[in-house]
Formats: structure tokens, C-alpha cells, sequence
């Protein structure tokens, strides 16, 4: 679903933030644009882990 790399590169970059944007973005394209309620509940779950 995303290129090599992309995840590590983010988490490197900008940390948590960065993953959980990339990992939104691609489950969106992947879903043509439909955020798929699992996509939705990680995102939320993510976001509250970090504060």
C-alpha cells in the first residue's frame, strides 16, 4: 500500500505525527477517498497514545 521506506522515513523525519498522516493518507487513497471505519479507529486510538 505504500512505497518502501515511506513509514520510516516519516518516523525519522517529523516522528509520530508524520506516520499516522501517512498511514491515513495512503488508507484513503487505497479506499478512493472512503476512510474506512478500521483506518478511522487507529487514527483516533494513535492520536490519543500520543497526548
Amino acid at each position: 500500500m505504500l512505497p518502501p521506506g515511506v513509514l520510516t522515513e516519516a518516523l525519522r523525519a517529523d516522528g509520530v505525527d508524520a506516520v499516522v498522516d501517512a498511514v491515513v493518507r495512503a488508507a484513503l487513497e487505497h479506499a478512493g477517498g472512503r476512510l474506512d471505519d478500521d483506518v478511522a479507529v487507529l487514527a483516533c486510538q494513535m492520536q490519543h497514545v500520543q497526548g
